[in-house]
């Protein structure tokens, strides 16, 4: 499916059920472990050897073991199998049988080995030892770096060596015991494991990753396998297949290919010498994590939709070092080009601008920059090819407010995510390891989400919090809303890469857990706007960063504001905790030119039957309960901001003609030298008093009859605490404000 956009924006978020992260260490495979499980007495005792249907071997020439009170052999230490050596009267030798390891790389060995005091509690001499070695091709013995020689009362240690490699690999310990009392020393839990080295044969002639048959193993590598693809050798990675590997290399000559419906995990390194090529469909992205370090580049051919009234796309590079005038070359074919100019180029938030190359300008323009966003169109919908590297560390991009805090695009910055696979947006999709998470402190609190263009022409998609689980695919681009005027940086973190599995990405569901509704505006049969209203447990009726999401264009014909702390900023998702579905007032932002009939009407609810949600207009002095029909109106004059409309939930009627402490709004703008009141549409007579912290008057105004919104100057008022004192009608209303 896919999505057009009006003007230059487009944006696919994918909602799908985690598969695998790449937030794993390498796996090794066992290749060889003894545990003693089911041996109880195995081993030696005094003259007596019982050594059947075991593959390891025991040597006690060295040692003088009488009765069947001395021994080594296979006992339980704490309800657990373990070989246990007691009274040895000199040294013993536990042999593991050669093990087979030329197919593994980075072998490591370890044991658990533990010390015991007898019923005297005399406990073992320096004397006393364990002594873990390790045979390579049937070489000399060599001693584990980690805890190999352990004496006396050493407690419970772990002998470990790591990264071995070779032919063959034999374990040996040794074991001194001569203490005649109930001492003892005993190991077990013994092991080898290491990474598979896989060779792709292609056996069965299809190519393809998932058949057992093409590996020279005969199965499927794992995330425990190193993997080389040889010269000459073609590999596909399709069929939905989550390919996962250790580290992969291709060499000269070698070629790889990921369909648009498949992904590929390395734990390891990403090693190409040959070519890699990733694909992807206008609904459907492949994906590639690399754990490790990578070299060599790979081509990401990621989908570009077509040029034209509101189609074009935001795009990221999903590789780095990708000159932009090569790729204007390497896709010359299927780039969009109105004369001299190409249709790639970049927005600029400090005048809100779009700027795109041309044959004079694109030589000079370097390479993509990397987690930036840019507008691309394709002359019919197809794939562009991005050649350059994989970001295999943390990227950031710089984003700034400038000074946009008005109806402009100011504080909007366009960003793209710069790996080739997809990242966790949300909580729901990762509770810490997600987008917004992770920015919160460097994006505006007010807009604390993720904003890309619905193809239907209602707005701005928001996704946060309130989304199910959100997923941004490789090379998409977004916009955010900077917190400050002073650049900060953005990030974009390998622990937020995600594969998707086979899932076709497209349609976002609404998170379940929780409760909804949605207001629309129609025009005719046209929905032109929507805001949504989104209940939960945990949260309140002022900002939740995250949750409720402002408006990208304030000045949208329909949103809604805050019930508390509200700052003048129009919102479009408005969330609130449960316990808001009684007798909350929200204010609902209109702006309509007056003789445009318009329809608004509430959809995709969640919430209980029970709750009544009523449209109420306060100059007309009706109520409309929006479950049993819409809201029609002509006006008879113009629409713009708050103080006329509201939401209220739990009543079904509007109790009378006086105003309410819930319909006014107080605010102090960060960006204006006034104090704005708003909600004051019904007000005949008023006035307005400003006190200092100290108790001091500073202001004193009377309120202009009928005038919705109304602005007190502070021009040459210091910072600090105030208290505003309001008289409207009947009603007084006295707030603490900050100015600063």
């Amino acid at each position: 499916m896919k999505k057009i956009l009006p003007s230059t924006l487009r944006i696919v978020l994918f909602t799908a059920i985690v598969l695998l992260t790449n937030n794993v260490l390498a796996q090794s495979e066992v290749i060889y472990t003894e545990d003693f499980a089911g041996q109880s007495g195995k081993g030696v005792t005094g003259t007596t050897s019982n050594l059947g249907g075991v593959d390891w071997s025991i040597d006690v020439s060295n040692a003088h073991l009488s009765g069947n009170y001395d021994y080594i052999k296979v006992g339980s230490v704490n309800g657990n199998p373990a070989m246990v050596a007691k009274d040895l009267d000199g040294t013993a030798f536990w042999y593991s049988p050669t093990v087979d390891i030329s197919n593994h790389s980075e072998v490591r060995v370890y044991l658990k080995a533990k010390s015991l005091s007898g019923s005297n509690g005399s406990g073992h001499t320096s004397n006393d030892f364990i002594k873990t070695g390790y045979s390579i091709n049937n070489g000399g013995w060599t001693t584990v770096e980690s805890d190999g020689y352990l004496t006396g009362n050493f407690g419970e240690k772990w002998p470990e060596q790591e990264n071995l490699n070779g032919n063959t690999l034999r374990i040996r310990v040794k074991v001194k015991n001569n203490n005649d009392e109930a001492d003892k020393f005993a190991f077990g839990n013994i092991t080898m494991e290491g990474v598979y080295e896989e060779t792709f044969t292609n056996a069965s002639g299809d190519g393809q990753w998932y058949t057992a048959s093409n590996w020279a193993s005969g199965s499927v590598p794992t995330s425990s396998y190193n993997v080389t693809i040889s010269s000459g050798q073609t590999l596909t990675i399709g069929n939905s297949t989550v390919a996962l590997a250790n580290n992969l290399t291709i060499d000269s000559g070698g070629s790889l290919t990921v369909a648009a419906n498949s992904d590929l995990t390395l734990s390891g390194d990403f090693t190409n010498n040959g070519t890699v090529t990733l694909n992807s469909e206008s609904d459907e992205f492949s994906s590639i994590i690399v754990g490790g370090s990578s070299t060599g580049d790979i081509v990401y051919n990621r989908y570009v939709n077509t040029v034209g009234t509101g189609e074009w796309d935001l795009i990221g590079s999903p590789v780095d070092g990708l000159s932009i005038s090569d790729f204007v070359t390497t896709n010359s074919s299927v780039l969009a080009t109105n004369g001299s100019t190409y249709a790639v180029g970049y927005h600029d938030n400090t005048d809100d601008s779009w700027t795109n190359y041309t044959t004079s300008t694109v030589g000079g323009a370097g390479n993509f920059d990397t987690s930036r966003g840019y507008q691309m169109a394709t002359s019919s919908g197809a794939t562009m090819a991005f050649t350059g590297s994989i970001a295999t560390t943390d990227q950031t991009q710089s984003i700034i407010n400038n000074n946009g805090n008005g109806n402009g695009g100011r504080r909007w910055n366009l960003v793209a995510n710069p790996f080739p696979s997809y990242l966790n947006a949300n909580t729901n999709a990762h509770a810490s390891n997600n987008f917004l998470s992770v920015n919160a402190s460097v994006i505006d609190s007010n807009f604390l989400s993720i904003y890309g263009w619905d193809a239907d022409g209602s707005g701005y998609t928001i996704y946060n919090n309130t989304s199910s689980a959100t997923y941004i695919a490789p090379g998409q681009a977004f916009f955010v809303a900077a917190a400050s005027s002073s650049a900060a940086n953005l990030s974009f973190t390998e622990a937020m890469q995600t594969t998707t599995g086979g899932d076709d990405f497209i349609s976002l569901g609404l998170a379940n857990t929780s409760s909804e509704f949605s207001l629309y505006l129609h025009e005719g049969q046209d929905k032109v706007a929507t805001t949504r209203f989104y209940f939960d447990y945990g949260l309140g009726l002022g900002l939740d960063p995250g949750y409720d999401a402002g408006a990208y264009n304030q000045t949208m014909v329909l949103s809604s504001r805050l019930a508390e702390d509200d700052q003048g900023i129009n919102m479009s998702i408005n969330a609130m905790n449960i316990d808001s579905f009684e007798q909350t007032t929200i204010p609902l932002v209109i702006n309509k030119e007056a003789g445009t009939t318009f329809r608004i009407s509430m959809e995709d609810s969640t919430i209980p039957e029970s709750v009544d949600v009523l449209l109420l207009d306060t100059q007309t002095q009706i109520s409309t309960n929006l479950r049993d029909q819409d809201f029609i109106l002509s006006p008879q004059s113009d629409l713009s901001g708050m103080g006329r409309f509201y939401l209220k939930m739990g009543s079904n009627s509007l109790g009378g003609n006086d105003i309410e402490e819930s319909y006014i709004s107080i605010y102090k703008p960060s960006d204006r030298d006034c104090i704005v009141m708003e909600g004051l549409s019904n007000v005949q007579s008023g006035n307005v008093t400003l006190y200092n912290i100290m108790g001091q008057e500073v202001i004193d105004q009377n309120l202009t009859p009928n005038q919705s919104t109304q602005n007190i100057p502070t021009i040459g008022l210091d910072s600090g605490i105030y208290i505003i004192k309001l008289k409207a009608d009947n009603l007084i209303l006295t707030k603490k404000l900050i100015i600063k």
